[in-house]
């Protein structure tokens, strides 16, 4: 046996695995601007209670209150906001797009009952392509019936676009 290696068997050895490569901070624009938009409603939120404490000698006098009465104004105001605030956002959040959800999907025509009617009475054609997005592909969209009431034509190519994930 020999001391030195050949390169036959250098090349048969195992190699270490190669370090990892220095990861890259990933930059989310859309994080970015939340995180704006948060700063700056934070900062209203500050400025509208500092006007709520510089008015507060007004205040005092409308409602004809003690110095330790008012101090309570301030601090209910306080409270109100943070509670409305958030509130406000959720509920409009979770009970504002169910509703339309809702309200828009009671009025969808079946796809086919719209072929059905439009082969009898066909309306107006004009040159182009349009496309419509719903979520229900058998369903005509609201976009297409909107377009068919108020402009009563329709195009020569159509496309119904339903995305699933």
């Amino acid at each position: 046996m020999s001391a030195v290696a050949s390169a036959r068997d250098v090349a048969a050895l195992p190699r270490a695995a190669a370090p990892p490569a220095p990861a890259t901070e990933h930059f989310d624009k859309r994080r970015l601007v939340a995180f704006i938009f948060m700063v700056f409603g934070m900062f209203m939120a500050i400025l509208d209670i500092q006007i709520v404490s510089a008015s507060l000698q007004q205040i005092q006098a409308g409602l004809s209150a003690s110095s330790d009465e008012v101090t309570w104004v301030q601090t209910a105001y306080l409270i109100a906001e943070v509670i409305a605030i958030p509130s406000s956002g959720f509920l409009s959040r979770a009970l504002g797009t169910r509703i339309l959800f809702a309200k828009t999907r009671k009025l969808e025509t079946p796809l086919d009952d719209l072929v059905r009617i439009l082969e009898k009475k066909p309306p107006q054609r004009v040159p182009g392509t349009a496309v419509f997005l719903t979520s229900d592909p058998k369903s005509a969209p609201t976009a297409l019936m909107h377009s068919l009431k108020h402009y009563k034509v329709l195009h020569e190519k159509n496309v119904i676009l339903s995305v699933e994930t």
